[in-house]
């Protein structure tokens, strides 16, 4: 699909984010893998001078369902 992917079913762009540990290192969202090499170096090099036993990748994003608006009766019953 060239360079930005698109998710087959729903036709919603797919998101790649870099993970340390299995946790995001930052809230920057890549169109393809490919983008996110620079990030992806910049904390490799971290954990080569400072080794700790962290695994640094790039995984894609599950796409979010979207927020379901609250009703009045859920907002006064809190």
């Amino acid at each position: 699909m060239g360079q930005h992917e698109a998710n087959v079913v729903s036709g919603e762009p797919v998101a790649f984010a870099v993970f340390r540990n299995g946790f995001r290192v930052s809230d920057a969202t890549y169109p393809a893998e490919f983008y996110a090499k620079h990030e992806l170096e910049y904390w490799r090099g971290i954990i080569k001078k400072w080794p700790d036993g962290s695994r640094i990748d790039v995984r894609k994003l599950r796409p979010r369902a979207p927020r379901q608006e609250r009703t009045n009766k859920e907002q006064t019953a809190e």
